[in-house]
């Protein structure tokens, strides 16, 4: 079957073909990385879908201990344990971390007093695991219009982002041949890890945060000898304060909130992800297929099932990614269903046919846009 390369916001094209086949009130999100695992049951309506079954986390847990207990130690990390599959409804904004109602009360408390009397500015500064989390995108965005509201960013929280190990080498390839997986290397070779993955979502949320925003940004002061990222961070924003400025300093990391406690004019707030996802969730079109993408990151590859027939195969992650498809944060999209021979199931066929005639819209808009989708 033909392959195509898009933009995650463009996959809405398989999924208008399923809904016009009344095939989208069965749909099912599975990983290869996890042998097949099913995530969630999904269905489509005209607003978006709406998700139930979500997988618990014994199953998920069970299946994972099964594929790394084979792995070495230090490799394990690469397959995504539930709590980076909890982490992914939090990156789309389908769930958001306890604490937003107290920011939102400060967010309002700043905005009580106008500048002209004496009021304080309050920027608000996200950690580095907020900017993985993409809050900005999120949350903040809407928010950004505020009276006296404003943003600072610290570069420290830059260079955190910017780190990479090497990529995957054939050689670190060759230790998950024990899985026997045929598809990894052809996803995964000269790619980044996963957390590397994880940091350049984060890096991409900075650069829109820049953009969008009229953010200070802060240099840190020299670092001392042995002198953590946190402490360098806690003292670019002490020292940024003054009188009619603040900073509200928003992480999910417990630690550093600690030690932001007790600076002058800095105010330290703990966004913090609940331990249980719900049973069913419902989210617009563009959230969901923004999910979808982060799912690829996280796994590489997304099978999507019709029931129990697989439709297509959804890849945010390949060996030949070009960093402009990086950029732009484009799926690679694959059919799967037979359309030829004799043991071709007339319904699959007649799926195939007309997601494909749906795809076809892609070369059109190649043309109108200049972008080049199909591979």
């Amino acid at each position: 079957m033909k392959s195509f390369v898009l933009p995650a916001p463009q996959a809405i094209l398989l999924f208008n073909a399923l809904c016009d086949l009344e095939f989208a009130r069965d749909l099912r999100l599975q990983v290869p990385l996890l042998r097949d695992l099913t995530l969630v049951h999904c269905q489509a309506g005209a607003g978006g879908m709406h998700l139930e079954n979500l997988v618990s986390p014994k199953t998920y847990e069970n299946r994972h201990q099964q594929i790394t207990r084979v792995l070495r130690e230090s490799i394990r990390e690469e397959i995504p344990d539930y709590r980076r599959f909890r982490d992914s409804f939090y990156q789309c904004g389908a769930l958001l971390p306890q604490g937003c109602e107290t920011l939102a009360n400060l967010i309002q408390e700043a905005g009580r007093r106008p500048l002209t009397q004496g009021g304080d500015v309050y920027y608000l500064a996200l950690d580095t695991n907020l900017l993985r989390d993409r809050f900005y995108s999120t949350y903040l965005r809407q928010l950004r219009q505020r009276p006296g509201i404003d943003f600072v960013l610290c570069d420290t929280v830059r260079e955190e982002l910017k780190n990479r190990r090497a990529k995957f080498s054939r050689k670190a390839l060759q230790e998950f041949d024990v899985l026997n997986f045929p598809f990894f290397r052809g996803l995964f070779s000269n790619q980044n890890h996963l957390e590397d993955r994880l940091r350049y979502l984060g890096f991409l949320e900075y650069n829109r945060l820049r953009e969008e925003t009229g953010c200070v940004e802060l240099d840190s002061p020299p670092p001392l000898p042995g002198m953590s990222a946190d402490r360098l961070i806690r003292d670019a924003y002490s020292n940024f304060v003054e009188a009619g400025r603040k900073v509200v300093f928003l992480s999910r990391d417990q630690e550093i909130i600690r030690l932001m406690t007790g600076e002058d004019n800095v105010i330290p707030l703990a966004l913090v992800q609940g331990e249980d996802l719900p049973d069913t969730l419902e989210m617009g079109w563009d959230q969901f297929l923004t999910w979808l993408y982060i799912l690829g990151l996280h796994y590489g590859r997304i099978t999507l099932a019709v029931g129990t027939l697989p439709v297509a195969v959804l890849d945010a992650v390949w060996s030949r990614k070009k960093v402009q498809e990086w950029e732009e944060s484009r799926l690679r999209l694959e059919l799967l269903l037979p359309v030829a021979g004799e043991q071709a199931d007339p319904e699959a066929v007649f799926l195939a046919r007309s997601i494909q005639r749906h795809v076809e819209v892609l070369p059109a808009l190649e043309q109108i846009t200049g972008n080049r989708w199909v591979l």
